[in-house]
């Protein structure tokens, strides 16, 4: 969509007839979206008289358990994976053999399926109530898997957590992020609730008393990326190596009065690069270093630190 958006600014320019532009903007907006609402009427409706309350849907790599009345689960199940991009970058990451893997703010679990098959124990963490259940039900036959109901974040204790039930996608430790993340009808629909909130470094190293010689780490929690990394720094410095996959939005950053420039100062602390470009080379050695200047537009990072001496396994 960030892609699209800067091919229409670059074909159809703000201050060119931006009045006539705004009222194209809207038709193409509601349109589409108010289409693929009514398909999610339908197939809620579906799923429920068919199956109940959650339902397996099936992806490219696998399958899910989903809330028959969630927006994303939907949309999951249409696309049979809503991230595959990324997620191929993930598998090369598992394919490096790591000691052990993390996905944090895993949603109805895409990424720890994308490498469940691997047998790399894994711990999947996600704070929404309402879908957590769902992700135990997916991998309860998984041996190497871990579900753990918690937010993670650089402050230990109870954090307050908001959530719509229809659209698992919204939900965010920041009620404006949730509250704007919403599709056609579901304003207004925000639930609020406390969950527990973890350090990664102490439920690691302290909890689950892993200490990992390798690691590789997913982190996807609406703006708050920064909080999961600082959180991990004593974890990752007992890594001979480790790679991570972070979301970057400057503009979901900026809305909640984050500083985007000075989050990136701290990215570039590290070894990076954008994904899209070309990670084969150096995805081993992490030699790159992130751009001076942050992304305008919502991207993820890989971050890391410290060469990996294995050769990549075939799936």
């Amino acid at each position: 969509m960030e892609i699209y958006s800067q091919l229409v600014n670059k074909l159809w320019p703000r201050e060119k007839h931006p009045i006539l532009r705004l009222r194209v903007y809207m038709v193409y907006r509601i349109f589409p979206q108010s289409f693929s609402v009514t398909s999610f009427f339908v197939w809620r409706l579906y799923s429920k008289i068919r199956f109940g309350t959650t339902r397996w849907v099936r992806l490219d790599l696998g399958k899910l358990c989903v809330r028959s009345a969630d927006y994303r689960a939907y949309w999951i199940s249409q696309t049979r994976g809503t991230q595959k991009e990324i997620i191929k970058t993930w598998i090369t990451l598992a394919k490096l053999k790591p000691t052990l893997c993390i996905d944090v703010g895993a949603n109805y679990g895409e990424f720890t399926l994308a490498i469940a098959s691997f047998g790399i124990p894994t711990i999947s963490i996600e704070p929404n109530p309402s879908i957590v259940n769902c992700l135990n039900t997916s991998f309860e036959d998984y041996q190497n898997i871990s579900i753990v109901h918690a937010a993670i974040s650089d402050k230990e204790g109870m954090l307050p957590f908001h959530f719509n039930p229809q659209y698992s996608g919204s939900a965010s430790l920041s009620k404006e992020m949730s509250a704007a993340k919403v599709f056609l009808g579901q304003k207004g629909q925000t639930h609020s609730t406390e969950v527990r909130s973890v350090r990664l470094d102490s439920l690691v190293l302290n909890e689950f008393r892993i200490n990992p010689k390798s690691l590789i780490l997913k982190i996807d929690v609406e703006t708050f990326e920064l909080d999961v990394l600082r959180s991990a720094f004593t974890l990752l410095s007992k890594c001979d190596w480790w790679r991570a996959i972070v979301e970057f939005n400057p503009i979901a950053i900026r809305n909640t009065n984050g500083n985007v420039e000075e989050v990136w100062k701290i990215y570039r602390n590290f070894s990076g690069l954008i994904i899209g470009q070309d990670i084969t080379e150096n995805i081993l050695t992490m030699t790159k270093i992130l751009p001076e200047s942050h992304p305008l537009f919502s991207c993820d990072l890989l971050i890391g630190r410290g060469s990996v001496d294995v050769i990549p396994c075939g799936r």
